[in-house]
């Protein structure tokens, strides 16, 4: 477990944090930037310590030398998965997981820098990332089946389709064939193609835009884009209205009104492990309340009255959702689950 980000020392990748922004490089350039079994590791480790972080509130993934990332690589990692068991090998595959599973669930949003080849891994890096600036020479290729593998790997065929659609998901996860800079942009997986000579520069001033922003606030962002694809909705908006109501407890949302009021630029205030005390909001009242909720849900269900159920169940998703949105929401949820299954 990483202790201090702003001070940690990485061993097989660089990492430097400049203010608020902090840029992970995959830095070996002669091999196209593979990666190692150790790189897998330590950047799932940075990415879980950012949970806590609060001085680093964006990040920058980008490659050295022309390249963003090759993949695995091939002697360090794919020769000697050939003599691992079924163990060894779901040990893997849950290693590399667990990777895009922190990049997902850091607070902080995150902006992929592609420059050259983003192969295999590499690619999945890129989609796993909340933006993705690519240079025109930027060439991305989920080139698992041409491998011998499937296409869903390491969360591809939930996420991918999510930002190129459905269609242009299986083509690309089919065929493992490149997909370039500009026909990446016209997707929609590249946000914006770029000079090769301001790549680094775009993304740092991106990213440190979005740092100067308000960070409870794009962490709950955050969250919603990738929780509401489970809710309908009914549920997204109810559970959307929460989340709005608790981003308004903040200081945040007091400065920037105080700001506009007074002809001044908003320069919010740090919120991102959320420590004011927010038991007696409305809004914390209500999750308490759907905690609740979801305790009679499933004795409704228990009894078979499906329509009670649904009713009550919409409440309960909120609660379910918010758990996992990071700061003071998970705490306060947390709280209204204790109180509220008492009260069921």
């Amino acid at each position: 477990m990483i202790a201090n980000l702003t001070s940690y020392q990485a061993s097989s990748l660089a990492f430097a944090v400049d203010g608020p922004v902090a840029t992970l490089t995959l830095n070996r350039p002669e091999r196209k930037n593979p990666i190692t079994f150790e790189s897998y590791a330590e950047m799932a480790a940075i990415f879980q310590a950012a949970a806590t972080e609060e001085a680093i509130r964006a990040f920058v993934v980008t490659g050295a030398g022309g390249n963003f990332c090759s993949g695995g690589d091939v002697h360090e990692i794919i020769g000697p998965l050939l003599d691992r068991d079924t163990k060894g090998l779901m040990a893997f595959t849950g290693l590399t997981g667990s990777l895009v599973k922190a990049m997902r669930a850091c607070p902080q949003p995150i902006i992929a820098a592609v420059d050259g080849g983003a192969a295999g891994a590499g690619a999945i890096i890129a989609m796993a990332s909340d933006m993705r600036l690519g240079t025109k020479r930027a060439r991305v290729a989920f080139l698992f089946n041409r491998v011998g593998l499937a296409g869903c790997d390491m969360g591809a065929c939930a996420i991918l389709p999510r930002i190129v659609g459905q269609g242009r998901a299986s083509e690309l996860l089919y065929t493992g064939r490149t997909l370039g800079a500009e026909e990446g942009l016209a997707w929609g997986f590249f946000n914006r193609v770029v000079p090769v000579e301001t790549l680094a520069v775009d993304a740092t001033s991106l990213a440190r835009d979005l740092a100067e922003g308000p960070a409870f606030a794009n962490a709950m962002t955050k969250r919603m884009l990738q929780m509401e694809w489970a809710m309908s909705v009914e549920q997204a908006i109810e559970a959307e209205a929460v989340a709005q109501a608790l981003c308004m407890t903040t200081g945040d949302f007091r400065r920037a009104y105080e700001a506009f009021v007074g002809g001044n630029r908003c320069l919010p205030e740090i919120e991102l492990g959320g420590t004011r005390d927010r038991s007696d909001h409305p809004a914390t009242r209500w999750l308490a309340g759907a905690a609740g909720l979801q305790q009679r849900d499933r004795r409704v269900r228990s009894r078979g009255d499906d329509r009670g159920a649904d009713r009550l169940g919409r409440a309960g998703a909120v609660c379910r959702w918010l758990r996992g949105a990071g700061g003071a929401g998970t705490a306060e949820c947390a709280g209204g689950a204790a109180g509220g299954g008492g009260r069921g």
